[in-house]
């Protein structure tokens, strides 16, 4: 007897084969449009409608997978496993909805834009990972919702044979960390020069330019000019000025002068002014900020989120923040802030500020809901409201630090709620109160400080002594 189940999965191969053999045929450089055939690349549905290819819209020319067709309100997500370490290139754009890119389960970015972006992700631990983006559909009176992403980039620093990791608009097999996923990301370094140099080397007459040209991991090296540019930053690389004394940026209708959306990334010497903020680093892991001069702008240095990241001889003047860091485990060493509201505002865990310099502030460092911060060996001078305030912060220490307030103004160290820090060798001047301890602060040790000159009220202020029982005062040191 003929088994008919066999009769259709004999037909169902014949198509399937005839399909590939005519796609193959015609759309080699282009993703597949059929799902199985994202199963058969690595690529699956992870939830709602499937992605398909999309011939009228794309970052490089007009190719791209779209999400899946969404009838009022929904989500739609194409997934894929990845091993580690590994840094994902992509770029994305989406209408009337939201695209994220999850790790594991986790967003990492997410897109509302209508325009064209380059991001990046470096995925660091030695395992296999999920990535997935995912677009949803909120809004049930449009029906026109999507997400698109194209030029994916999956590239390993060490790889096992025959392994594909490529997927985007053009398909490609990559063994090793030595080829390319694509000529897009394929220069280690690229060049600006403002002035449309000779020299053949300086290739690009825009950071922007440079920036979406240069290898991830890659440098930016720019020469002296001006760039008034709105600056963001979607990938692991190195931003070098060739001359830190005449390599200006500036954009003083814009929200940043520089945006750094991804990990590892370094900006080093450039003049820049305007903006709402000077550097603006998001959600980002080992940025470092080095050598900078940033001036008139809201904020100086605006760190979210970030984590590992160092920020180390800038100078800041005329900011009305000079720096504003929210992270775990940053360094901020070095600095010069000078002529600014608040120098540095910080809510950070495990971190350190060492050796900066604070001149003409209205309050020179702020710490609040932070934990196990450190500031050693700072120099505060013409302060006018305070020099360190510590706010619902606790485990900090406040070590050999030189403040010195304009005119004998308000306090040298103050605390709020905050418990169980040390307050060692500093030497403070020209304040109302040395150190004043307001409410619900409890725990807190003050060891040998030298607190001196022109002190109007009292070296040390308890505004709730039963809230000291656990603190002492000993000895100042000579």
């Amino acid at each position: 007897m003929f088994d008919c189940n066999m009769l259709k999965k004999i037909k169902m191969s014949l198509k399937y084969f005839i399909f590939i053999l005519i796609f193959n045929f015609l759309f080699t450089s282009v993703i597949y449009a059929e799902f199985y055939t994202f199963e058969d690349s690595g690529w699956s549905s992870c939830r709602g409608e499937s992605w398909m290819l999309d011939n009228s819209e794309g970052y490089s020319n007009n190719n791209s997978i779209k999400s899946g067709k969404i009838i009022g309100v929904g989500e739609s997500s194409i997934c894929r496993n990845v091993l580690g370490p590994a840094t994902i290139d992509f770029c994305w754009k989406c209408k009337n909805g939201r695209l994220l890119f999850l790790v594991d389960g986790k967003i990492k970015y997410e897109c509302n834009s209508e325009d064209w972006s380059p991001r990046s992700y470096l995925i660091r631990e030695d395992k296999f990972h999920t990535i997935e983006w995912r677009f949803w559909k909120i809004d049930v009176s449009v029906e026109d919702g999507a997400g698109w992403i194209d030029d994916v980039c999956i590239k390993k620093s060490m790889l096992e044979p025959e392994t594909q990791i490529v997927a985007g608009n053009e398909i490609q097999i990559v063994v090793g960390n030595e080829k390319q996923c694509s000529n897009k990301y394929s220069n280690k370094t690229t060049y600006v020069d403002k002035s449309n140099s000779n020299d053949q080397k300086y290739i690009y007459d825009t950071i922007t330019e440079a920036i979406r040209h240069v290898d991830s991991g890659g440098t930016v090296k720019v020469a002296p000019g001006e760039y008034p540019e709105e600056i963001s930053i979607y990938k692991p690389l190195y931003l070098l000025s060739m001359n830190i004394e005449n390599t200006y940026l500036g954009n003083d209708n814009g929200e940043s002068i520089i945006s750094i959306y991804s990990n590892d990334v370094a900006i080093d010497g450039f003049i820049m002014s305007g903006a709402d903020s000077g550097i603006y680093i998001i959600n980002g892991t080992n940025c470092t900020l080095s050598r900078n001069k940033i001036q008139r702008c809201g904020i100086g240095i605006n760190v979210l989120y970030g984590s590992n990241c160092k920020i180390f001889d800038n100078n800041i003047l005329d900011c009305t923040t000079g720096a504003s860091i929210n992270g775990l485990n940053c360094e901020i060493y070095g600095n010069t802030i000078s002529k600014s509201v608040y120098g540095l505002r910080s809510i950070t865990y495990n971190s350190k500020i060492v050796d900066n310099h604070l001149s003409s502030c209205i309050l020179g460092v702020t710490i609040k809901d932070s934990l196990d911060t450190r500031i050693t060996s700072c120099d505060f001078t013409d302060i006018r409201t305070g020099g360190i305030h510590l706010d619902n912060s606790s485990n900090c220490t406040l070590n050999e630090n030189l403040i010195e307030m304009e005119l004998n103004d308000n306090f040298g160290i103050y605390f709020n709620n905050s418990n169980n820090n040390i307050i060692s060798r500093n030497i403070i001047r020209n304040s109302n109160d040395g150190i004043t301890f307001g409410p619900f602060c409890s725990g807190n040790i003050i060891e040998p400080n030298n607190i001196i000159e022109n002190i109007q009220m009292c070296d040390i202020f308890f505004q709730d002594r039963n809230a000291y029982h656990l603190s002492s005062v000993k000895d100042r040191f000579k």
